[in-house]
């Protein structure tokens, strides 16, 4: 009897296998994804640090007439900035975060 159940639960185990390797994998690309999409992120904001640096400058050293300018260039960078923010967000979340939890029906059923 000991014998039987022995082999029953070992039977299981190994039936459970290929479900581990699959949330295994799931999981996996799931961390690809954060990190490839951390770097996006990192990229992206580094451009945008870089452009509002130079906007920056062009504010500081304008003056008179030019400074109107220099602001108005200023503020419509940073609406631009916010806009392509918001469309990278709606994009992502349309696919849904990097990360989610395990415990997401996507991630639990095999």
């Amino acid at each position: 009897m000991a014998g039987a159940l022995s082999t029953m639960v070992c039977g299981q185990a190994m039936a459970e296998q290929p479900r581990l390797e699959k949330i295994k994998e799931r999981w996996e690309k799931r961390q690809a994804d954060k990190e490839k999409f951390r770097e996006h992120l990192t990229e992206e904001l580094k451009k945008q640090d870089e452009e509002l640096s130079k906007v920056q400058s062009d504010l500081k050293s304008a003056s008179g007439e030019k400074k109107i300018d220099a602001l108005t260039a200023a503020v419509n960078k940073l609406i631009d900035q916010r806009k392509e923010m918001n469309k990278q967000m709606e994009k992502r979340l349309e696919k849904g975060f990097p990360g989610e939890a395990m415990s997401s029906p996507s991630m639990t059923t095999p």
